[in-house]
């Protein structure tokens, strides 16, 4: 993992991966929280990042989690 300033860089996540980080996407998305990236959330992810102004590719990368963080 990269280390920026202190912290653990987080993961790009993208459909098809499964891990216990994509729990707090989906939380924060609003789907089925089950830790599978899947369809659902990765069209979750596209609306989210459309609603931002961003450019809606539906990968969280350190530009989505910089959303999420708020």
């Amino acid at each position: 993992p990269v280390v920026v300033a202190g912290q653990v860089a987080r993961p790009t996540l993208r459909r098809g991966m499964v891990d216990e980080r994509v729990k707090t996407v989906q939380q924060w998305c609003g789907v089925k929280v089950d830790g599978a990236f899947d369809a659902a959330t990765e069209a979750a992810v596209r609306d989210k990042q459309r609603a931002a102004g961003m450019v809606p590719d539906g990968i969280v990368g350190p530009l989505t989690w910089q959303l999420m963080d708020g």
